[in-house]
Formats: C-alpha cells, sequence, structure tokens
C-alpha cells in the first residue's frame, strides 16, 4: 500500500502515519516542540485574520509581536508563553475564535485553546491524542508496518508537496493499494489563495487514477475531517462543481460533500473505494480502510501481504 498526498497538496502532513504507528516515548519528546510552534503559527493566523476583518486588537498587539518573533527559534521565552496565555482570555479574539470555522483557521484551533496550560508546562510531554492534533511538514519518506488479522501490510507514507511528487513515479510500479486523502475544510476556505490549491488536488488525483503504470492498483480515497466539516452545518464551498453551477452559496453538509465527492469521482470509469472519516477517531477510520483492504485481497483471490 502507498499512501501518496493530501489535499491540499502542500497541506501539512496528515495524522496518517502517527495514526497507524504509536509513537515511543522519545518521539513524544520531539512533539513537545512541534505542538509548541503550531501553537505559535495558531496566533499567526489569528493576527492575520483580525488584520483582513479590521478587528482592534491594540490591547494585544504587543503580545502578538512578542509571540510572532518566537516563530522561527526552538524555545520559546517565558514571556512568549505567557502572551500565549493571555490572548485567549481577549473578548475579541474570543468572538474571533467563535467563527474560525468560516475563516481559513487551523481547523482543531480550540483543541490547542483547551490544552495550552498544559502544553506549555515545562514537563509537558505530548499525549498520543496530541500528537494527532499536531501539525508537522511530511519530509522524505515514511514507512510503517502494520498487521491486522489477515495480512501484513507495507504503508509507504510520500509527501504531497511539488518536490515530493517529483519522486512518485519510482513508486508506482510497486503499488497494490494507492490510498488518498483529502481534507474536507479545504473546499471551505474563503481565501483566495486556496483555491488554486484544492483544484490541483482533484487534478494530481484525475493524474493518478489515468496513469497506465497505476492501472492495475487500487484506489481508495478517504475523505477526511468529517467532524470539523459537519460542524459547519451549512458550509461555504470554494469552486466549481462538475457541471458549473455556483456553490459558493451556503447549502447543508450532506448537499456540499456530495458536490465536493463529485468533483474527484463523477468522470472516473474504475473503481474507487471510498470512506468518509475522521483520522482522529481511530477505530472508525481503521474499521473503513481495512474492509476495503479486506475486499481487495478477496478479489485477488488470495490474502497476500501488502
Amino acid at each position: 500500500m502507498c499512501r501518496l498526498t493530501e489535499c491540499c497538496s502542500n497541506a501539512p502532513k496528515s495524522c496518517f502515519s502517527r495514526l497507524c504507528g504509536k509513537c515511543k516515548p522519545l518521539e513524544r519528546s520531539f512533539y513537545q516542540s512541534i505542538l509548541l510552534q503550531n501553537l505559535v503559527q495558531i496566533y499567526s493566523d489569528i493576527f492575520q485574520a483580525c488584520k483582513e476583518l479590521n478587528l482592534d486588537i491594540s490591547k494585544q498587539r504587543e503580545k502578538f509581536d512578542i509571540i510572532l518573533a518566537n516563530k522561527a527559534v526552538d524555545k520559546l521565552s517565558s514571556n512568549c508563553l505567557r502572551a500565549i496565555k493571555d490572548i485567549p482570555k481577549d473578548s475579541t479574539i474570543q468572538k474571533l475564535i467563535r467563527t474560525c470555522n468560516k475563516l481559513s483557521l487551523v481547523q482543531n484551533i480550540q483543541y490547542f485553546f483547551d490544552n495550552i496550560e498544559r502544553i506549555t508546562a515545562s514537563d509537558y510531554i505530548p499525549t498520543e491524542i496530541d500528537i494527532l492534533n499536531s501539525y508537522a511538514p511530511t519530509i522524505g519518506i515514511d514507512q510503517i508496518h502494520y498487521r491486522t488479522s489477515f495480512a501484513s501490510i507495507s504503508i509507504v507514507d510520500i509527501g504531497g508537496n511539488e518536490y515530493s511528487r517529483r519522486k512518485w513515479d519510482k513508486f508506482y510500479s510497486i503499488i497494490n493499494v494507492l490510498l488518498y486523502i483529502v481534507d474536507l475544510t479545504a473546499f471551505c476556505k474563503l481565501r483566495k489563495e486556496r483555491l488554486s490549491s484544492v483544484d490541483e488536488c482533484v487534478t494530481i488525483f484525475t493524474q493518478l487514477c489515468n496513469n497506465f503504470t497505476l492501472k492495475k492498483s487500487h484506489f481508495i480515497v478517504l475523505f477526511n475531517k468529517k467532524d470539523v466539516f459537519d460542524a459547519q452545518k451549512r458550509p461555504q464551498l470554494n469552486g466549481l462543481p462538475p457541471d458549473g453551477v455556483n456553490t459558493t452559496l451556503s447549502s447543508d453538509a450532506t448537499s456540499s460533500l456530495s458536490l465536493i465527492k463529485a468533483k474527484f469521482l463523477s468522470h472516473l470509469t474504475r473503481k474507487i473505494y471510498q470512506h468518509t472519516v475522521s483520522l482522529l477517531y481511530r477505530d472508525t477510520f481503521e474499521a473503513s480502510v481495512m474492509d476495503s483492504i479486506s475486499e481487495i485481497a478477496a478479489k485477488k483471490g488470495a490474502v497476500t501481504p501488502m
């Protein structure tokens, strides 16, 4: 099996590889700095959103400056940690966070805010749930060996940025199952710069499906972050569906999900296994993927390692 990319292709690394393989104590310590930098990035996004919306954050400007000055350092200063704890108490910031589903902000921002005291503690060691909620760029190639009751599966996790995509074709000839992960919330961003990445994600998937070398490979598409998508009730979609009807107007989550899936699947003739999941919920994700893999293995006539 090979997990190639995630929409948008330049998005932070998904929790897929972290979900399939549990972290050792040393790896948990490594994620401590990642989660702290995730916090700094969240405040950077909040600051940018406040500027775009012309919100008055003059009272918090000095604290934002302190946090942003720590963006490129390995260890956050005590002043930075204090500012991180203070800013969420501001009423303007609280109001902004309540509308974060409508903005280009990290979807699990509330998780970070709910756990600020714990994450910024001097003796903090990330939990497994913390790690699944973290964001880290995909660098290089991750390989995970995953055992089930019917097969031993080797998962190769390859980055989706432009540089990593140049190496994809080296793996095409050995892929039994290609797992393509789509971030549903990427289709609900209101910032125009996200549109090109969304279109690119659909184009890349179509190219993979039509690639001759992958003709005998099986495709599984995971439409990820269903929980965040459903919470928006009436998502504002970016872009147009295949029939060209404008979808920027509000629609219920079910109809919006159908439109997004149509962008990927409506024009394809090959069989695509698809599931709508949240990778943060291990049991649901595992059951969905393993159902498809067992069906694929049965079609091959034998339960063989992948």
